[in-house]
């Protein structure tokens, strides 16, 4: 009976615990969503397209500077766009969770 009912709180704790993808199927006025990533993500590369053909040898130091942290800003962005929205749970933080529920039920 102790392992049936260990067993029950481990499968409810794995379930309860478990890492989804959340996403927003459409915006406000009822558009798809993805449509305004991907033209924004266009833009973003459009911009780095037009940074990295620039002539750079007439701009001073102080420009320079700051087109590099526009490109590291950018590059910034596009990362966290490709990685989505979502909530993500750690091997180690559900291990420990499992642990206190076991330790406290």
């Amino acid at each position: 009976m102790k392992k049936l009912t260990l067993k029950a709180i481990t499968l409810a704790a794995m379930t309860t615990f478990a890492s989804f993808n959340v996403e927003a199927a459409s915006t406000k006025d009822g558009t798809p969503a993805t449509t305004e990533v991907v033209s924004k993500e266009d833009q973003l590369m459009e911009r780095l397209q037009e940074i990295d053909e620039m002539d750079k040898s007439e701009l001073n130091r102080k420009e320079k500077k700051e087109l590099r942290k526009e490109v590291r800003g950018i590059k910034k962005e596009l990362k966290a766009e490709q990685r989505g929205p979502g909530l993500y749970i750690s091997g180690g933080a559900l291990l420990l969770a499992i642990v206190l529920l076991l330790v406290l039920l």
